[in-house]
């Protein structure tokens, strides 16, 4: 891994503070992760969904398996457990029972993972072109049918579709998360579940 502290030095000197890093890729994520600690960039990616008023599943680090049996048994089962930095769902799955997560820790990955409250749902993606004040100029928005941890664990065929108008509500929440991350002049893609079965708000 590239460190960047000498960078950050001449270029706070003669620039200022980084506020804001961009990736336009999935796999550079880790390196975007590094740039971010050696830059001093903060950045929390729940925070800013709940500041746009969505609400967002609970998760915790995956530390002891007693923390773990601690947290299911304040969401329940199914959890779903995935690489802290994730990329496409790669490494993604979904444990239903005792025994699935015994056998999940009983081959634990050496990266960071996390847990999080399984929600039953359909996946919809929010894509728009925002202007200067963060007002969308275009806006899109793709419905995933099959979840796409299943598409990627199972081998399934990918789809998706694009629906022809953007239903109002789905507008409303895509609109205000990308003023919650205060982005403007660029495009955005924000994802979100579309909830099939009502979850209590923690």
């Amino acid at each position: 891994m590239i460190r960047f502290s000498g960078l950050w030095l001449t270029f706070s000197y003669k620039y200022g503070k980084i506020d804001w890093i961009e990736s336009l890729n999935e796999y550079w994520l880790e390196q975007d992760a590094a740039l971010r600690t050696d830059f001093n960039v903060n950045t929390g990616m729940k925070e800013l969904y709940r500041k746009g008023g969505i609400p967002t599943a609970r998760q915790c680090p995956v530390g002891a398996i007693e923390d773990a049996k601690n947290f299911i048994g304040e969401v329940g089962y199914p959890v779903i457990v995935k690489p802290d930095i994730g990329v496409g769902a790669a490494n993604t799955w979904k444990l239903k029972n005792d025994a699935e997560l015994e056998a999940f820790y009983g081959e634990l990955p050496d990266i960071p993972y996390v847990m999080e409250k399984f929600v039953k749902g359909d996946l919809c993606s929010y894509e728009a072109i925002l202007d200067s004040d963060c007002e969308p100029l275009f806006e899109n928005i793709t419905i995933w049918p099959t979840p796409v941890m299943n598409i990627v664990n199972d081998d399934l065929e990918l789809q998706y579709y694009t629906c022809p108008d953007v239903e109002e509500k789905l507008r409303q929440v895509g609109r205000r998360t990308s003023k919650a991350f205060g982005v403007e002049q660029r495009f955005v893609h924000l994802e979100f579940f579309r909830l099939t079965e009502a979850i209590p708000r923690t």
